[in-house]
């Protein structure tokens, strides 16, 4: 079974920095990561890509993510990322810009990364992820905060919050997302956390690791092969 990291806060500008985090992240034994560059960007040059692969032996994969302030910002944003070879995620506590970003074919992801955030996601949100086939991430930095109070809340929240996707059969994965070094886990580890601490069903939390992350890296390969219609669906060109 692989398992993932699903987002490894990187700064594209410091290799040393990048090789040491992965170096750690071989320590702990996790096989595959999903990095995500710091600041808005919309392109991840190639040249990086292959310094970065050449540093480590663990299965390497990209995404970007949008923050817009609000729905105007997004729609300029947006407009750059088009058959993007990354997964493309936005984070916004905005009603407004949720929904566009759910309608909207380019953006793989709506991530859910803070207490704030976590609050404001509706059903809407979640019917129309799920019409597009698009992904909800939840992040368990919330749970590391040094404040008991915050911690308890960001606990408690995440827990409606997954247990609603789940029962909305909607596509979802929960990754790390920790900022400090020392808080990285194995992803085995983050799945029992899930299960304990958030009192997630085993087998939810072990999907949103694993098959969930492998569907969310599809969606972009599909994306990118004009031959697919959708998933499942591909088109046969005669003679």
């Amino acid at each position: 079974m692989s398992l993932f990291e699903s987002k490894l806060i990187i700064n594209l500008d410091n290799l040393s920095e990048i090789e040491e985090k992965l170096k750690f992240c071989e320590k702990l034994n996790i096989k595959n990561i999903i990095l995500e560059p710091l600041d808005d960007i919309n392109k991840i040059n190639n040249k990086i890509k292959q310094r970065i692969k050449e540093t480590t032996s663990i299965n390497i994969y990209y995404r970007i993510s949008i923050k817009p302030k609000n729905l105007k910002d997004f729609k300029n944003k947006i407009r750059l990322y088009h058959n993007c070879s990354e997964i493309i995620c936005v984070e916004s506590s905005n009603l407004d810009v949720q929904i566009h970003a759910a309608r909207d074919s380019r953006v793989d992801m709506i991530s859910f990364t803070n207490l704030d955030s976590l609050k404001s996601l509706s059903k809407g949100i979640i019917s129309l992820v799920n019409q597009n086939s698009s992904f909800i991430e939840f992040t368990l930095a919330p749970i590391m905060s040094e404040n008991i109070s915050y911690q308890s809340k960001a606990i408690r929240q995440l827990f409606r919050s997954i247990t609603k996707v789940i029962n909305s059969k909607s596509n979802y994965i929960i990754s790390g997302g920790f900022s400090e070094i020392y808080n990285y886990r194995n992803p085995r580890a983050l799945i029992s956390i899930c299960h304990t601490l958030l009192g997630l069903p085993f087998s939810e939390a072990k999907k949103a690791f694993s098959q969930n992350v492998i569907k969310l890296i599809n969606r972009v390969r599909f994306r990118q092969n004009e031959e697919i219609y959708e998933d499942g669906v591909r088109i046969i060109k005669g003679d």
